[in-house]
C-alpha cells in the first residue's frame, strides 16, 4: 500500500511520507504526539494522497498553503529501476536533505513535479507548529467594486506577504453551490446554464453579494489583530459589509448555530467547515459543492463520494496577474465561455502569496447529457485562456494530449527521452518522449 510514515521530527519540523499517506491519515498522527503541528489541508476528500497533492502543486489552508514549497525532499524510482535521491542525500547528509530543499547543484527534486520522470515513492515535507489563534476576515461587494477590491488586496499582500495569509474571492454562483443552497428545481433537468435573472432572484433571496471575499490569518494573535485592522482599512469603503471572526467569536456562533435561521445557517456551515480545515482537519463537505446539481444524494449523513454518486465536475484552474483589470477580464471571458456550452460560470480567486491569482473554476454538470459539453468547455477555456495571457496552473488528463500537440516542449522531451527511452511511464503526462 506503501502508506507508511516513515519519519516525524518534532523539533524541526518535518516529516517523510510514502504515497499512498492521507490527509486523514496524517492529521489524526500528528494529533497523537501532543498535537504539536499541523498539516496545510485542502477542501478536497480526507483520502487524497499527501504526495500526489503536492506533485500536483495543490494549495490548502495557511499556514505553509502552498504545498510544493513545502517540500524539501524526494525519493523515486526512474523509468529504467534506477534509485534516485538528490545530490545532498548522496552525500550521506539526509538530515539536511530534509531541511533545505534546494539541494546542491541543479534542483533535479523540482523535475518530479507535474511529470512522469519517476515514480515518488517518498517525500519530505516541511510542517507548522499549530497557530495560536486564527482569523477570519469575511467581506461582500458588488461586481462594479470587484477591480478595486482586488487592487487594494494586492497592495496588502504587497506589504503583508507572510505565509499565514490566504485570500479567497467567491463569485456568487461559487457561493451558492458552496452552500448548499438548493439548485432551482424547475432547471435541475434542462441542459444549460441558469439565466441571470434566475441568479439575481436567487442570489436576493438567500442575501448573497455578487463577491464574497475571505482572507485567513493564522499565527500569533497581535499579527492577526493587526492584519484584520488593516484589512478593515483598506475594504471599508469599498466593500458593502466586514465581519471579522475570531476564536472566541466562532465558539459563540458554534454554540448558537442551531437558533440562527435556516438560510443564515447554511453560510455558517460552511465557515465552520472551512474553520476546521483552519485547525488542519481535513473535511469531505467541501466536496458537496459537486452535488449542486445532482439528485442521487438523500442522506445527508452518508459517504460523499461524488464519483460514486454520478457527479459530474471538471476544475479549470488558471493563473492571472493579481491586479483588478485581469480580474474583470477573466470574469468576462470564463462566463461568456461557460454559458456558450451551458455550463454555469462557477469561481474563485485565490491566493497564498506573491502577485498572481489561481482563478479555481468549477464545470458543474450532469455527466449522462453534458460530459461531451463540459469536455470541450474546458479545451476551449485552456485554448482561449492562453491567448489571454492566463495559462492553466495544471491539468486534467483529459487536455493533456492537446496542450502536449498544440504547444511541445522540447526541453521536457528531450528529458523524457533520456529518463524514459521506452515512453513506458505514463504516457503523454505533460510530456511525452518522441
Amino acid at each position: 500500500l506503501m502508506n507508511q510514515i516513515v519519519e516525524y521530527n518534532d523539533t524541526l519540523s518535518y516529516i517523510t511520507v510514502q504515497p499512498g499517506v492521507t490527509q486523514k491519515q496524517l492529521a489524526c498522527f500528528l494529533k497523537d504526539p501532543g498535537d504539536k503541528h499541523i498539516m496545510p489541508v485542502t477542501g478536497s476528500s480526507p483520502y487524497e494522497s499527501i504526495t500526489g497533492n503536492y506533485l500536483e502543486r495543490g494549495f490548502g489552508m495557511p499556514p505553509l498553503a502552498d504545498h510544493a514549497d513545502a517540500v524539501t525532499s524526494i525519493q523515486a524510482i526512474l523509468p529504467d529501476g534506477t534509485y534516485y535521491q538528490s545530490q545532498l542525500s548522496h552525500l550521506g547528509c539526509t538530515k539536511v536533505d530534509k531541511l533545505y530543499k534546494h539541494g546542491l547543484g541543479p534542483h533535479t527534486d523540482g523535475l518530479f513535479f507535474q511529470s512522469n520522470y519517476g515514480i515518488v515513492t517518498q517525500m519530505t515535507i516541511k510542517l507548522a507548529l499549530k497557530p495560536a489563534h486564527n482569523t477570519v476576515v469575511i467581506a461582500q461587494t458588488n461586481g462594479d467594486n470587484l477591480s478595486h477590491v482586488i487592487d487594494s488586496l494586492r497592495c496588502m499582500r504587497q506589504q503583508w506577504d507572510i505565509p499565514n495569509i490566504s485570500i479567497k474571492v467567491f463569485n456568487s454562483l461559487y457561493s451558492l453551490a458552496a452552500s448548499q443552497i438548493p439548485y432551482p428545481k424547475e432547471y435541475m433537468d434542462r441542459n444549460d446554464h441558469l439565466p441571470q435573472s434566475v441568479i439575481d432572484q436567487v442570489t436576493k433571496d438567500n442575501k448573497i453579494a455578487d463577491f464574497i471575499i475571505v482572507i485567513t490569518c493564522a499565527g500569533p494573535k497581535v499579527i492577526n489583530n493587526a492584519v484584520a485592522r488593516e484589512l478593515k482599512k483598506r475594504l471599508n469603503r469599498i466593500t458593502d459589509s466586514i465581519v471579522i471572526i475570531n476564536e472566541f467569536r466562532h465558539d459563540v456562533l458554534f454554540k448558537l448555530k442551531n437558533f440562527i435561521p435556516s438560510n443564515v445557517r447554511k453560510k455558517l456551515d460552511t465557515i465552520f467547515t472551512a474553520w476546521s480545515l483552519y485547525k488542519g482537519t481535513p473535511s469531505d463537505k467541501m466536496l458537496k459543492l459537486a452535488y449542486w446539481r445532482n439528485r442521487n444524494k438523500t442522506d445527508k449523513h452518508a459517504e460523499i463520494n461524488p464519483a460514486k454518486d454520478g457527479c459530474g465536475i471538471i476544475w479549470y484552474a488558471p493563473i492571472i496577474p493579481f491586479d483588478g483589470v485581469s480580474t474583470k477580464k477573466y470574469e468576462a471571458f470564463f462566463t461568456k465561455t461557460c454559458k456558450k456550452f451551458d455550463i454555469n460560470p462557477i469561481f474563485n480567486f485565490s491566493n497564498t502569496a506573491d502577485n498572481y491569482l489561481i482563478a479555481v473554476s468549477a464545470l458543474i454538470f450532469d455527466p449522462k447529457t453534458q460530459g461531451e459539453k463540459a469536455r470541450l468547455c474546458y479545451l476551449a477555456l485552456m485554448e482561449e485562456g492562453i491567448k489571454l495571457g492566463f495559462p492553466p496552473y495544471r491539468l486534467p488528463f483529459l487536455a493533456m494530449d492537446q496542450m502536449l500537440t498544440t504547444y511541445p516542449s522540447d526541453i521536457n522531451t528531450k528529458i523524457k527521452n533520456a529518463l524514459d527511452t521506452n515512453n513506458i511511464l505514463s504516457p503523454k503526462k505533460y510530456t511525452s518522449a518522441e
